[in-house]
């Protein structure tokens, strides 16, 4: 069992190492910038995987991910490919493991991350994501959050009462929908919206600008000529969520935000 209280000092203030998660293959530009600028901000950064990236940044923590999850249970959708699923399910064992802080690896660093009882960004006005995410070891939270990613076949407690109904039906009589077969979100955002709300977590939750000014359909401003990353943000930033996945593919110039990020 790791402790919360696994913190580095910056200075004469105490920071929190932050979790990272990747799967395989090397982490590109965008992702090795997004690790540097938690470093810069004084915090260890410890990268969970089970291949290490060849371009991991100098100073980084490489943590072999086999030890607290079996790559077997790496899921991924069956659709698309993408592994958000076992993602979610790892960043989960990683808290409850008492390793402390987890972020994405496209979540870009402006000011350093202070200790606190549950870190839970909201995203927009319905929706709290999990690319920053901290609460409890033992919490309610993390029992929930653990329960309902405990197999494939565990139906959504966040499902509407028709849809759960079709969906207990269909695993009486024996032909469950699996995970990797449901829509985006349904171990992340829309899981963790549900147990916020369950809870009754959303006086502790952090605003919008807080981790997500940036929301995923304007990805686009971090390529426009003449902004700077300060016109996206607020005061009270502290990350922002770069959505890697919903970024235009066009090439990084000057005077433009992303390559203030990338060459930071």
């Amino acid at each position: 069992m790791y402790s919360f209280l696994d913190l580095r000092k910056s200075g004469q203030v105490m920071l929190p190492t932050i979790n990272m998660f990747w799967n395989s293959g090397p982490l590109g530009e965008v992702h090795v910038a997004c690790i540097r600028s938690f470093m810069r901000q004084g915090h260890h950064v410890r990268l969970h995987c089970y291949a290490s990236p060849e371009d991991a940044p100098q100073g980084v923590e490489l943590f072999d991910a086999s030890r607290l999850m079996p790559v077997e249970e790496l899921i991924s959708n069956s659709i698309t490919g993408s592994v958000a699923l076992g993602s979610d399910r790892y960043r989960y064992r990683l808290i409850e493991a008492g390793m402390g802080i987890y972020c994405d690896c496209d979540m870009y660093c402006l000011h350093p991350i202070q200790p606190s009882e549950y870190i839970i960004g909201q995203e927009d006005k319905d929706t709290f994501n999990g690319a920053i995410l901290y609460y409890p070891t033992g919490s309610e939270m993390s029992k929930m959050l653990l329960n309902a990613t405990s197999g494939k076949y565990v139906i959504p407690p966040h499902l509407k009462p028709i849809k759960k109904k079709a969906a207990v039906l269909r695993k009486n009589l024996g032909f469950p929908k699996s995970v990797e077969k449901q829509g985006w979100g349904v171990w992340g955002p829309k899981l963790i919206t549900h147990c916020v709300k369950s809870l009754g977590l959303e006086p502790k939750t952090s605003p919008i600008d807080r981790y997500y000014p940036l929301h995923y359909n304007h990805t686009q401003l971090l390529f426009e000529d003449g902004l700077t990353l300060r016109d996206i943000v607020t005061p009270r930033t502290q990350a922002v969520h770069l959505c890697h996945n919903a970024l235009p593919k066009q090439p990084v110039t000057p005077n433009r935000p992303m390559w203030e990020i990338l060459n930071a």
